[in-house]
């Protein structure tokens, strides 16, 4: 699971111009919009189906980002999105087949919490958590576990039913 081969091309995105397709660009309207054109690269995505998934969050009142949307939608699937994420970011992609054991302890983070943000704490390694994350852009949770547990967190991309399964099976007691 290494990092993710750096490009410069530079792509055309409707309704946002031209974004360098750099891995570290910071903003996440350029993160959608390189996730995008690397889904549709892959052939897991059509841009038609795109510029549909725009419009529709345009008219949302809520707006949430793009990557959330196409999955709503249906136009692309929750592990096509995490794989695409887990490129882009060069983070590795932990799936269920790789979650340790449910356990009670959660490092002080509420279930709950975790529950919310789709996020599970894996483990941790020489005090740093590995936390998977449906959403590994969400800085604030990453910010928010820090907080709560004094511990250094180093993020994972993870599939949103996956850990959403884990985490009801955590509450469950196993």
């Amino acid at each position: 699971m290494g990092k993710a081969a750096e490009s410069n091309v530079v792509v055309g995105f409707p309704a946002g111009g031209e974004v360098p397709a750099a891995p570290d660009a910071a903003a996440p309207v350029d993160f959608d919009q390189r996730l995008c054109e690397h889904l549709i690269a892959a052939g897991k995505l059509a841009r038609p189906s795109v510029e549909r998934a725009i419009r529709l969050g345009e008219g949302a009142q809520h707006a949430e980002p793009l990557r959330l949307l196409l999955v709503k939608l249906g136009l692309v699937s929750e592990r096509d999105l995490a794989a695409a994420m887990a490129a882009l970011l060069g983070l590795p992609l932990v799936e269920r087949k790789d979650y340790p054991e449910p356990t009670e302890a959660e490092n002080g983070v509420s279930l709950n919490f975790l529950k919310n943000r789709k996020a599970l704490i894996l483990g941790e390694e020489s005090g740093c958590l590995h936390v998977a994350m449906a959403d590994s852009q969400d800085g604030n949770l990453l910010k928010a576990i820090r907080l709560i547990t004094g511990k250094e967190v180093e993020p994972c991309v993870g599939i949103a039913s996956e850990i959403e399964q884990a985490l009801g099976e955590r509450g469950k007691g196993g």
